[in-house]
Parts: structure tokens; C-alpha cells; sequence
């Protein structure tokens, strides 16, 4: 399975789908904590996840601010969390999002989400038939 996570200073989402893309086995925005715990319970459970991509922090020159700063630490006690269980995930930049998904830096989230829509939706669906 692959797990996908959005980290955020407070709350985070994640997905965890098949390795194929065929399905959506698990998904959410959820407290930091619970997503910790979520995560630790998977490991005890021998949930097979093969996969995690985490969404990085890239500096683009610009002042931030302090929740940038918490989404960060977070992001490291992540990767701490993964590590203790001998998975090496990794880290997603925006940039190479919007490389791949929009061909173009100018993309903006309503135009990666729709980019996501365009190739997964029609086999998302079908996963919910």
C-alpha cells in the first residue's frame, strides 16, 4: 500500500491506496496526534505499507511564519516515526508537483487537484462501484 501525506502545523491529511492506484483503502485530514497514533497502530497491526510520500517544505525566498515552522517540526517527527519502523519515506515538493501533474509553476491547487481529478477519478470510481 502506499500512504500519502499533506502535513499541516494542526491537522493533516493522508491516503493510503493500493499499490496499483485501484482503490482508496483509507483516507483523511486528521489531528497531527491522531495521525501519529493511526500510523502507529498500522505498524502494530503489520499493516502493509510499502510506500510513503510525504509533502516537503520548499523555500521560495518569501518571509513565513510560525505555522510554517510547526508544519516542519512535525514533518521531522515523521520521518523520526518511520525511521524507528525501518520505512525511508519520501519527501514531495510542490515544485515537482506541479512539474508533473501541470507542466508549468504556475499551477496552483485548483489546478493540481483538477490535474489529480483528470487521472485518477474515472479509476477512483470504480473502486467505489
Amino acid at each position: 500500500m502506499i500512504l500519502g501525506i499533506d502535513p499541516a502545523n494542526e491537522y493533516s491529511a493522508f491516503v493510503v491506496v493500493e499499490n496499483d492506484l485501484s482503490a482508496v483503502v483509507d483516507k483523511g485530514k486528521i489531528s497531527n496526534l491522531e495521525l501519529q497514533e493511526k500510523i502507529s497502530s498500522w505498524k502494530e497491526e503489520n499493516y502493509p505499507i510499502d510506500y510513503v510520500a510525504i509533502e516537503g517544505i520548499q523555500s521560495f525566498g518569501m518571509p513565513v511564519g510560525q505555522t510554517t515552522f510547526e508544519t516542519c517540526y512535525f514533518i521531522g517527527r515523521l520521518l523520526e516515526q518511520f525511521e524507528a519502523f525501518d520505512i525511508e519515506p519520501t519527501l514531495i515538493y510542490r515544485s515537482e508537483e506541479k512539474m508533473t501533474l501541470c507542466h508549468s509553476m504556475k499551477a496552483t491547487d485548483a489546478t493540481i487537484r483538477q490535474a489529480l481529478i483528470d487521472l485518477f477519478a474515472k479509476d477512483m470510481m470504480l473502486a467505489y462501484k
